[in-house]
């Protein structure tokens, strides 16, 4: 019985350790501080790099798909690139328009033209968290701050969880989170979730704001003999009158393949 107790004293004092690290913020003018202040120390930043960890879930997936490495961003124009770490050193360059894999093992490049830029911008938006540009487009449906211990120190993260208010985006974007590192100001964590429910959370490291970064890291040639393969989206097509409209493929999508 002595025993029983203590088990049920120990769980109940761990109970309360677990409640006091994590809390909801109710009062959205301390969130939009929060993020108005990251957004201040990232105004005047042309660029920003990180090693980053990826980890994407899925209904189909036993476990996520996690991949690591380094991103480099531009802010203007936007355009954000990732390098996997290991020996294939796969390349991910993405715009408002184009999202490119490139696979250097393979000599192949896919570049996929993106039929709506709302994804790539709320990706963009969150490296820059301006409250008032977001919740143009985004409403804040919860945020919670959570403390925890690192290195003998307390660091304070808060997790802002934003949905689109137009029903159009939401097609695209179901969920938007950022999380921020309130004791260092930094962006620690930006996660979304797409249409099909697959949830993407890419974690940041080391992020550091630059002034200045190798053009080449954004604008790419591949080596010649590279394989290109375009994917566009398919173009509306009016049928013209008494005729049948044309059959689309089971894809919707067309692709072109060449040589660099």
């Amino acid at each position: 019985m002595p025993r029983i107790r203590r088990a049920l004293t120990v769980g109940a004092c761990l109970a309360g350790v677990l409640a006091a690290q994590e809390a909801e913020v109710r009062d959205l003018a301390q969130v939009r501080t929060a993020l108005h202040k990251l957004a201040k120390a990232h105004g005047k930043a042309r660029f920003l790099a990180a090693e980053y960890r990826q980890e994407r879930t899925s209904a189909l997936l036993r476990k996520p798909l996690v991949s690591t490495g380094t991103l480099v961003l531009r802010l203007d124009p936007p355009c954000l690139v990732f390098t996997a770490s290991g020996a294939n050193g796969t390349k991910i360059r993405l715009t408002r328009d184009t999202y490119e894999v490139y696979r250097p093992s393979r000599a192949r490049l896919e570049r996929t033209v993106l039929p709506d830029p709302t994804q790539a911008a709320a990706l963009f938006g969150a490296f820059r968290p301006v409250p008032e540009v977001l919740e143009a487009r985004f409403r804040i449906t919860r945020a919670v701050r959570r403390t925890r211990r690192v290195a003998r120190a307390e660091q304070r993260l808060l997790e802002v969880t934003l949905v689109p208010k137009d029903a159009a985006e939401a097609k695209l974007i179901r969920q938007l989170s950022i999380t921020l590192d309130e004791t260092g100001n930094r962006l620690h964590a930006i996660a979304y979730r797409d249409p099909q429910g697959d949830a993407v959370r890419l974690f940041l490291d080391k992020l550091q704001v630059r002034d200045k970064v190798d053009a080449a890291a954004f604008d790419w040639t591949v080596p010649k003999g590279t394989e290109v393969l375009v994917h566009r989206p398919p173009k509306p097509q009016v049928p013209k009158s008494g005729a049948s409209p044309p059959k689309r493929s089971a894809s919707g999508a067309t692709g072109a393949a060449r040589k660099g």
